[in-house]
């Protein structure tokens, strides 16, 4: 009952605002309406007939919002400084001026600064150079509608594909040839490589170049260049992902694969059982990231160097080694030199160990808790640790 109430509430609400703009349209003023529009653009459509007619009016409206201009009357539609105005504000909105400025250069130039202008290009602007080149500059694919000779033009091909990649499909063979082109159109967008000259495509020394500066290339290359390794090697370096792109033999070369796992670690987890026992490789993953020592093999995982690689960003790695690494004074002297919160996996006896934990405390203060020392020893641990700070300064 109460929702109906409310509503019956709401509704005479509204119609007495209604009400209260139907009446008062009759008694517009120039006043009332510059008001209205500086308040809200689009109210234009509300104000009498007399002041859709009225310049300073209209011209307020469109300034806010170049929409309004949908409610001017005609005549101001196709006056050039209020259509100037609107387009200014919303390039879109060129729609709505009449025909003959459509085809007024100031107009459609000021149109196509902002980026959702589509409006199409009529004579004589579609064969206007600075018209094209703006046009180019905000859709690259314009190209693809334009005169030969704009298509056989290097600074309008260049502006397209600079904003459009694929643009390129619709430049002049002549120009599909251009290396600079070509390499903006790739950076833009790698799928562009598709439409170059097919001697560029086959050009090693040009796509060496090219992979750095654009990331997907690889995967648009001549089927017998994705086997070459230098070319391999250097996608890798942009783009890990390629390793998923090679061939299996490509997949089974050692110095392929540490480029790719040093890119990206996950990588690992996909290499062949081989690879995942290479202590060469190993090592470089663990310098990305520790915690994939939890997933090398056991063997491994007991070896001091291993460990050591490992303990730089994993102290947890130091947690499953054999008691007698653990006990293993030299190996746990480089090992809280490393990490000094490794002293929380060593054997209890190196917890104790005055030099084992001044080792520890010189690469982290807080490997202290991790001691079993008394507090006398550990005030004297400090004190070598604070004259030793003072001695670097």
């Amino acid at each position: 009952m109460r929702k109906i109430i409310f509503g019956v509430l709401l509704l005479f609400v509204f119609g007495i605002i209604w009400m209260y703009f139907i009446g008062n349209k009759l008694h517009w003023t120039k006043e009332k309406a510059l008001l209205a529009v500086n308040e809200n653009a689009l109210s234009l459509e509300f104000v009498s007939d007399e002041f859709k007619k009225d310049k300073e009016v209209v011209l307020a409206a469109v300034k806010k919002d170049g929409y309004a201009l949908a409610y001017a009357d005609d005549v101001l539609k196709r006056d050039k400084e209020v259509v100037l105005a609107a387009v200014t504000q919303n390039g879109i909105v060129i729609i709505l001026a009449d025909e003959s400025l459509k085809k007024d250069k100031d107009i459609v130039l000021a149109s196509m600064k902002h980026k959702n202008h589509s409006f199409p290009l009529v004579q004589p602007l579609s064969q206007d150079r600075d018209v094209i080149l703006v046009s180019v500059r905000q859709n690259g694919t314009a190209l693809k509608n334009l005169d030969i000779r704009f298509k056989q033009d290097r600074e309008i091909v260049l502006e397209a594909v600079k904003e459009d990649g694929l643009a390129l499909e619709y430049a002049d063979e002549s120009l599909k040839k251009d290396k600079e082109i070509v390499l903006v159109a790739i950076t833009q967008d790698a799928q562009s490589f598709e439409y170059a000259d097919e001697a560029l495509k086959k050009d090693k020394k040009f796509i060496l170049n090219a992979l750095p500066l654009s990331y997907n290339l690889f995967e648009y290359l001549d089927n017998d260049l994705k086997h070459d390794k230098e070319i391999i090697l250097k996608a890798l370096q942009t783009n890990a992902s390629v390793f998923n792109q090679i061939d299996e033999s490509s997949r089974r070369d050692k110095e392929i694969v540490l480029v790719a796992v040093k890119q990206d670690y996950f990588l690992f987890s996909q290499l062949s059982e081989k690879f995942q026992k290479d202590k060469e490789i190993v090592l470089t993953v663990l310098k990305e990231k520790g915690s994939i020592f939890e997933s090398i093999d056991e063997f491994l995982k007991q070896d001091k160097e291993v460990l050591l690689g490992a303990l730089e960003n994993y102290v947890f790695a130091l947690k499953d080694a054999s008691d007698t690494l653990k006990k293993d004074k030299n190996f746990v002297l480089k090992a809280v030199k490393v990490n000094g919160n490794a002293l929380a996996y060593v054997d209890e006896s190196l917890k104790q160990d005055k030099e084992v934990v001044l080792e520890a405390i010189r690469q982290n203060n807080g490997a202290l808790s991790h001691a079993n020392l008394t507090s006398e020893e550990e005030k004297v641990l400090l004190q070598i640790l604070k004259k030793e700070e003072k001695q670097k300064e």
